[in-house]
């Protein structure tokens, strides 16, 4: 009998984040494929070289959408300011992917100085309206800004979009005082990953996910320290009310989950129903706190790496 197979790249780049070329099939999306590291459990899809930069797809949501969308978000703006000021140093932060700037703003208005990325010029445009923060249009490693410039760099929903994380990383460890922290907010991956685990995916603009331990192996090799993770089981953030009060970009979607919020009765029942069929979903979302070693301790990573070698 005649076996219908399914064309996939017999080749994947090495690892971004270990440097194996032991990438591993999971799945298919629309013509794009998505596998995982063996070795250190990134995930990623194949064939990076085929998709452009993610500002470039059109798979944008309106600037205004945006800044509604941040507007419903301050009380989890206000977390991330809290937890950054539990670990950073004194000194200016950095919004690497800062949309309308409602971050910064809360950030200034508790009288922290700060500067903001953002490639969308609409939504730069809006950042700047809210913020006298400097808000740059060009990718963070283009900017060559100088060392040690900043107490700490924030990175939310950002991690799978870049086409290169370990040199993203390794720029933000060189922008960062000895000492300074990276927020890092994205999702984890642990493994048994199906398609039908997420509901919507957007492989091709999405190249990169972390896998459970994933950070952990960034942090060894670019010098690093994992202070606090938090994980929050992905259906519970994609059915929560916060969430579907966010508008995307589907007119016809923002219109169910609006009826699905003020229909009485309808949201709990779809809620339960979800998480109920989602068990066994190994994605989170994960709020991470990274440290960058002082010289002292990565002297002393370095001599105990050399111990362990010898």
């Amino acid at each position: 009998m005649h076996q219908q197979t399914v064309s996939r790249p017999v080749l994947s780049p090495p690892c971004d984040c270990c440097g194996r070329s032991e990438w591993e099939f999971i799945f298919r999306d629309k013509d794009v494929d998505l596998g995982r590291c063996r070795h250190c459990g990134l995930h990623y899809v194949a064939g990076l070289d085929a998709f452009q930069h993610y500002e470039d797809t059109g798979i944008l949501l309106d600037a205004r959408l945006q800044l509604e969308d941040e507007r419903l978000r301050l009380e989890e703006f206000d977390g991330h300011i809290d937890l950054l000021k539990r670990f950073a140093p004194p000194g200016k932060w950095m919004d690497v992917g800062c949309g309308a700037g409602m971050l910064l703003q809360r950030a200034e208005k508790q009288g922290i100085a700060g500067a903001g990325i953002e490639l969308t010029p609409s939504r730069a445009a809006l950042a700047r309206a809210s913020t006298s923060a400097p808000i740059y249009e060009r990718p963070l490693e283009d900017l060559h800004l100088p060392d040690h410039s900043f107490a700490a760099v924030i990175a939310i929903n950002l991690f799978s979009h870049l086409r290169a994380p370990s040199e993203t990383l390794a720029e933000i460890g060189r922008i960062l005082v000895p000492g300074g922290v990276l927020l890092l907010v994205t999702a984890e991956i642990g493994p048994g990953l199906r398609k039908g685990h997420n509901f919507r995916w957007t492989l091709g603009e999405e190249l990169y996910y972390l896998g459970d331990d994933t950070i952990e192996w960034y942090c060894r090799s670019l010098g690093f320290q994992l202070l606090t993770r938090e994980r929050k089981w992905l259906p519970n953030v994609l059915y929560s009310k916060q969430r579907f009060r966010e508008k995307g970009s589907s007119r016809l979607r923002n219109l169910a989950k609006k009826a699905f919020l003020y229909t009485p009765g309808a949201f709990p029942l779809l809620r339960a129903f979800i998480v109920r069929k989602q068990r066994g979903n190994p994605i989170y979302s994960s709020t991470l706190v990274l440290r960058r070693a002082t010289p002292e301790q990565s002297a002393s990573a370095c001599t105990k790496g050399c111990l362990n070698h010898d």
